[in-house]
This record gives structure tokens, C-alpha cells and sequence, in this order.
């Protein structure tokens, strides 16, 4: 069993964390659970038909296999560890500018990116605030923009200062 922690942005619960679950375990729940089982071997090391040491290995592997979760924080969930493989593989696989959702699926997170579009031959500045918008058809990235429309830019926005000042 293993934790996945996520947050909400912009609508959506995004996946911060793949981690163990054994904070989320309830002792005295397991104990009754399998106290049945833990008699027997603490029987078996009393009748010497069992060494202290390998009693003590089955005891952490039975608490362990058969462990009882108590209910975790609103931000946590768990999952079996099948489920925890495949997203700690597309959370470590993520990349730059993805966000993994708790769904498993991806969503671009462009937040604070930057991009200029033309528009009746003038440029405008536009930045990406919220999770899942991306760039608008037409629209160049900054880092992107060739040093022809640096020029403009620069050139209409020399234009743009010289009107005010004149004004």
C-alpha cells in the first residue's frame, strides 16, 4: 500500500507525492486483526519449534501483509502497490511543463509562460495563468520568437513610447 499526496490547482488535483504508507497504519487494528496468528508463532518460539529471530521476521512480514490503514488526510489517498508503480512511473517520467493528475493523465501547466501574437499588424503580450490553458493557435512563445519579430516588437513598442510622449 502507498500514499499519493495531491494538491488542487485550477480545478484540478495534481500529484505531489508517491510515498509509503506506513504512517497510515493503525497498530492496535492490525494486532487484533492477526492476534491469532502472532499467538501461534509466539507459541511455536515457547515450544522451541521456532528461533526467536525468524519469529520476529514473521511478525514484521505478517504485520505488513496484513496491515490495517487508518483513514488518511483529505490530500491523501491510498492505493495498492500495483496502482503506486504505474503512477510513480508517469510521475518520474513527467517532464518539464506537465503536471500528473490523480486520474493518472497528464495536464500541461505553461503557468507564467509568455507569448506574443499579431493581431491587425500589431503585437501583443499575453501570459498563461491557470493549469490546462495553452498557447492560442498563431501565438509565438517568447523564447521562441525569431529576431524579425524581436525587431518589430521592439520597434512598436519604440512607436508606442514616442505617441505618449508626444501626446
Amino acid at each position: 500500500m502507498k500514499a499519493i499526496r495531491f494538491t488542487r490547482i485550477d480545478g484540478f488535483e495534481v500529484i505531489t507525492d508517491i510515498g509509503t504508507a506506513n504512517g497510515f497504519i493503525d497498530p492496535v487494528a492490525t494486532e487484533r486483526k492477526i492476534g491469532a496468528e502472532l499467538a501461534e508463532i509466539d507459541r511455536k518460539v515457547t515450544d522451541s519449534e521456532l528461533d526467536p529471530l525468524e519469529a520476529k521476521v514473521r511478525k514484521a512480514q505478517l504485520f505488513e501483509r496484513e496491515a490495517e490503514y487508518s483513514f488518511p488526510p483529505s490530500d491523501t489517498v491510498l492505493v495498492d502497490d500495483s496502482r503506486a508503480a504505474r503512477l510513480s512511473r508517469a510521475f518520474n517520467s513527467r517532464g518539464n511543463n506537465r503536471l500528473l493528475l490523480r486520474s493518472g493523465e497528464y495536464v500541461r501547466d505553461l503557468r507564467r509562460k509568455d507569448f506574443w501574437m499579431k493581431s491587425d499588424g500589431e503585437w501583443k503580450h499575453w501570459m498563461i495563468s491557470e493549469v490546462g490553458e495553452d498557447y492560442p493557435s498563431g501565438s509565438v512563445p517568447t523564447e521562441r520568437l525569431t529576431a524579425e519579430q524581436k525587431a518589430e516588437i521592439v520597434a512598436q513598442n519604440r512607436a508606442g513610447s514616442t505617441a505618449a510622449v508626444s501626446e
